[in-house]
């Protein structure tokens, strides 16, 4: 590997864990939709039935994908009722076999505090699909268009950065045999180093007092 490819790898490999920056991620993804969420207003309406549920839950989910998103989706009222339907189904906590059941019911029978608990799990859930669409569009956008090559000298590069704390197994291994596995090194090295910035700080203040 000539030092053009390895100072290629450690560009690559520091855009990326620049754009998965768990600060970055909260600044550039999470913020606005908790800014989203915050700033909805809810008409004071009883939640009793599952029209004005599903009127709720779709209004709700076509304000965050308007003003939350990095990239805005503008959704009809079908397709936000489709929409909000689909995010409870899959991903509302359920002990029956429907999550979009289990949330009307928390919605039906709680007074305020069953929709609250409705809706915030639905930004929770809406914020997590963000960040996984963005976490995936970063690797793609970095990583599809790198030769077998340069994606070894990313792989070198991260090891080389996580060593200290790597577990023996991985330590050992070479570069190639960890090409196509950059994503866990490159999360491996984000935990290590907010691990150590906790650390650093926790001893900062220790010192302080």
């Amino acid at each position: 590997m000539n030092t053009d490819t390895r100072a290629e790898g450690k560009r690559i490999a520091e855009r990326l864990l620049a754009k998965l920056d768990e600060d970055r991620l909260r600044r550039e993804l999470d913020d606005a939709i908790d800014q989203a969420t915050s700033g909805y207003v809810r008409e004071s309406v009883q939640v009793r039935s599952q029209g004005v549920f599903l009127e709720v839950i779709a209004d709700f989910v076509r304000h965050l994908y308007e003003s939350g998103l990095r990239v805005p989706r503008t959704l009809t009222s079908i397709q936000a009722r489709a929409e909000a339907i689909a995010l409870l189904e899959q991903h509302y906590p359920h002990a029956s076999d429907s999550g979009y059941e289990e949330a009307l019911l928390d919605a039906t029978s709680s007074g305020d505090q069953g929709i609250e608990l409705v809706l915030s799990h639905l930004a929770k859930t809406i914020k997590s699909l963000e960040r996984d669409a963005y976490i995936r569009w970063v690797y793609s956008n970095h990583l599809v268009s790198c030769s077998w090559t340069e994606r070894c000298a990313i792989a070198e590069y991260l090891l080389d950065r996580c060593a200290p704390l790597l577990p023996p197994v991985l330590r050992g291994c070479r570069p190639a045999q960890l090409a196509d596995d950059i994503p866990t090194l490159v999360s491996m090295e984000l935990s290590t180093g907010s691990w150590l910035g906790n650390v650093r700080s926790g001893t900062d203040s220790f010192r302080a007092t």
